[in-house]
């Protein structure tokens, strides 16, 4: 899916998203969420998406859509901060 442009006078797309969504919601719709929001120019090409999770949560081992790429995982006791990136669009 290749990402919109954003409309003139638009403030630019974000380079940083952090994310502390509350634990029952589970990782895939938290992901999807970002992957809408990039398909949309909210969310610039390369940027860094940190998502704040439970280490138990058993969605951290399915792979997140496109365009977030697994990027690495810092745990901090039950905590997992989950680093993502926006893939950058392949050049024609």
């Amino acid at each position: 899916m290749r990402p919109r442009r954003p409309a003139p006078g638009a403030p630019p797309p974000y380079a940083v998203v952090l994310a502390d969504p509350p634990y029952a919601l589970p990782l895939r719709r938290v992901t999807a969420a970002v992957a809408r929001l990039a398909a949309a120019g909210l969310v610039a090409p390369g940027a860094r998406v940190v998502v704040e999770r439970d280490r138990r949560d058993p969605d951290l081992d399915a792979l997140p859509p496109a365009p977030l790429v697994h990027d690495r995982d810092r745990a901090y006791g039950d905590t997992v901060l989950r680093w993502y990136r926006i893939e950058e669009a392949a050049q024609p």
